[in-house]
């Protein structure tokens, strides 16, 4: 009997023990969520791999490391900082400070896998959008999601070396062919190798000059595009030497004359012909192999210009080109 009765006493106490945590809790979870870090705001974190990084070392600097909240405080932070997935996760956890370490120890070894995270921002890089015109909105985004991928990838132990020739290229298959051209131009006139931050200083300066030209209403998108391709249309015959302009440089001079472009290597040339959509047999604008009257290459006597010829330098290329057409 006395026994029972104890018993009885100490489930008492017990359930009113916890009904007391519980309504502190509640009430607790409503103090927090109308001061929930007032100076700033508490991140979120909807389960997605690419917002991991970024929650955890928010969320770390902000409510794990803040010495003046409980582990209380901190897991019902928690808990009004994730959504959906990572959400119902945390459902099988009662709210109480000593559940806190567990809950983010659960978070940390569901989401933080270096190599899917890895690969997430690598796939990420490859799947950037293609700038089809010139347009400061689009290369602003470009940048951002280059260095926010590529930040995240340093964070996570791979080097983005300034040499990666790789990722340059990746980042400039992505641009307007007129921007293309002017990275082309600069990376001629440094007349060295090539550097990850040499491209990203060079989109910049691109971005700073499109939007003034963006804000002053001198050039646009719609009328950059529509006089390049007034440009295309124009046959090259009726060109006189004061209206030529190279594809490439937009100096004075053809496409076969350019320095610049006689600099690059015989298959860079070629992809640079195909960007610039002129004769792969003359190099100019106006028309196709098919319609070209030029004479062929002077090496192999194929439909294509001699500078274009595998293997062969660009001043015998030169020399041999301009001796047929005298």
């Amino acid at each position: 009997m006395y026994y029972r009765l104890f018993g009885a006493i100490q489930d008492r106490i017990e359930s009113s023990q916890a009904s007391a945590t519980s309504s502190s809790a509640r009430h607790l979870q409503v103090t927090l969520a109308s001061s929930a870090t007032s100076e700033t705001s508490l991140p979120q974190f909807h389960g997605y791999r690419g917002e991991w990084g970024r929650f955890r070392d928010s969320f770390e600097s902000l409510i794990t490391r803040n010495a003046s909240l409980s582990n209380l405080e901190r897991y019902l932070y928690l808990r009004s900082a994730v959504k959906g997935e990572p959400a119902r996760a945390l459902k099988t956890l009662p709210v109480s400070g000593s559940n806190y370490d567990a809950a983010w120890e659960l978070l940390r070894k569901r989401y933080e896998d270096t190599n899917e995270l890895v690969d997430y921002h690598l796939d990420a890089l490859f799947d950037l959008k293609v700038i089809r015109q010139e347009s400061p909105s689009e290369l602003r985004k470009l940048l951002d999601d280059v260095n926010n991928h590529t930040q995240a990838l340093t964070s996570l132990g791979q080097t983005v070396d300034q040499r990666n020739a790789w990722l340059i290229r990746l980042i400039v298959r992505k641009l307007d062919t007129q921007t293309k051209r002017e990275w082309r131009r600069r990376v001629c006139e440094a007349d060295r190798a090539k550097t990850f931050t040499d491209l990203i200083v060079f989109l910049e300066q691109q971005y700073r000059f499109l939007a003034i030209d963006s804000q002053s209403g001198e050039i646009t998108p719609s009328t950059s595009c529509r006089l390049i391709a007034q440009r295309k249309r124009k046959p090259a015959a009726v060109l006189n030497a004061n209206e030529v302009r190279c594809p490439f440089c937009s100096d004075n001079h053809l496409l076969s004359r350019c320095e610049s472009f006689k600099k690059l290597a015989i298959e860079r040339r070629r992809e640079t012909v195909r960007e610039l959509r002129v004769c792969f047999n003359c190099l100019r604008s106006g028309h196709g192999v098919k319609n070209c009257t030029s004479s062929a290459c002077q090496m192999c006597r194929a439909r294509h210009h001699t500078l274009l010829h595998p293997g062969t330098t660009s001043d015998r290329a030169q020399t041999e080109h301009q001796r047929t057409q005298k």
